[in-house]
């Protein structure tokens, strides 16, 4: 026991001593960029994701404001979702299994209003009327659905 507590110690302090000369060590520091993404695939999707967010906050904001319709919004959300296939498979597999429904327009649809609600910064869950706005055009949506 006690030889593996040393053998702990050693290896430790042998660690900070290389830390520290490496701190001190003269010249510039290595160049220390790990590219995991040579051919840009990683950014790219990362900037096609960040554009769906971008735009699905806007037909959020449309829609909280009642410029647009919730069916609107979920049309909006499926253009944007045809933009980026591999993106859309993701969110269609996680928006169905957290609002499960008869077809994925209603899971959609239940989605943008359970997002709408928990948006603090759009006042939403503030403003019954809103509330219940997209409530009233949930309930038509999935009744024209069936």
């Amino acid at each position: 026991m006690a030889r593996n507590r040393r053998t702990g110690i050693v290896v430790g302090g042998v660690i900070v001593i290389l830390a520290a000369i490496a701190l001190v060590w003269p010249g510039e520091p290595a160049n220390l960029e790990f590219t995991n993404d040579p051919d840009g695939t990683l950014d790219a999707r990362l900037s096609a994701a960040k554009e769906c967010v971008a735009l699905k906050d806007e037909a959020i904001r449309s829609l909280a404001a009642g410029s647009t319709s919730l069916a609107e919004a979920v049309d909006r959300f499926r253009d944007i979702d045809a933009r980026h296939p591999d993106i859309a498979r993701c969110v269609r597999t996680q928006v169905e299994a957290d609002f499960p429904a008869d077809n994925y327009t209603e899971s959609l649809a239940r989605c943008i209003v359970c997002y709408c609600e928990s948006r603090g910064d759009l006042h939403v869950s503030q403003t019954p009327w809103v509330t219940a706005r997209l409530h009233e055009e949930l309930s038509t949506l999935v009744a024209n659905q069936h």
